[in-house]
């Protein structure tokens, strides 16, 4: 008589998944320069706001792939939608470390830097930035892997069918973060 019935921790966990999503563009993008952030605009509020908007387009898109994973896998279980969403939260799971660990020390190390184009002032912070980067990139590339695995397994598919869903999700993705993300570097 639970409701929802998977419980709350997908939810929390795809929200988890979105803040720390964003947080690796902020600092990917800051690198790769497809983004343009001085030290001198940055305020702490912004940063809350790309943790509050991270984690609403962590939670729309696991609904979005509620919706549409049964349909793109043909699934016709009524469960499906809530397995789905299921999987979409626990792939998140490895990003907790993102969030809980490296986004404090990038805060505590090298301060708002991380989260900007400004260059950084001594070595010690180029390096955790360097690693920081690193070891986020790593827990999205598993989160990606626990994913793909989850829905493999979900709806007993083929390894290239399982691909396929996970094409259509990072598409999904793609579209719930990327205009959000690129629209303030045309403006």
């Amino acid at each position: 008589a639970q409701r929802p019935a998977e419980g709350f921790t997908p939810y929390v966990l795809a929200a988890i998944g979105g803040v720390a999503t964003l947080l690796l563009w902020l600092k990917l993008g800051a690198l790769v320069e497809l983004r343009e952030a001085s030290r001198a605009s940055f305020r702490p509020m912004y940063l809350v706001g790309a943790v509050l908007l991270g984690a609403l387009l962590g939670l729309l898109a696991q609904f979005v792939w509620g919706w549409l994973g049964p349909a793109l896998f043909g699934t016709r279980d009524p469960s499906a939608r809530r397995s789905m969403r299921i999987a979409w939260g626990l792939a998140a799971l490895p990003q907790i470390v993102a969030l809980g660990v490296l986004f404090p020390l990038d805060l505590a190390i090298v301060g708002p830097e991380s989260f900007t184009t400004t260059g950084l002032p001594d070595s010690v912070s180029t390096a955790w930035a360097a690693a920081s980067i690193a070891l986020s990139v790593a827990f999205a590339v598993w989160a990606v892997w626990l994913f793909y695995t989850g829905v493999r397994v979900m709806v007993e598919s083929g390894r290239w069918r399982a691909v396929g869903g996970l094409l259509v999700a990072g598409g999904l993705i793609a579209v719930a973060f990327v205009p959000l993300l690129f629209g303030a570097r045309f403006s």
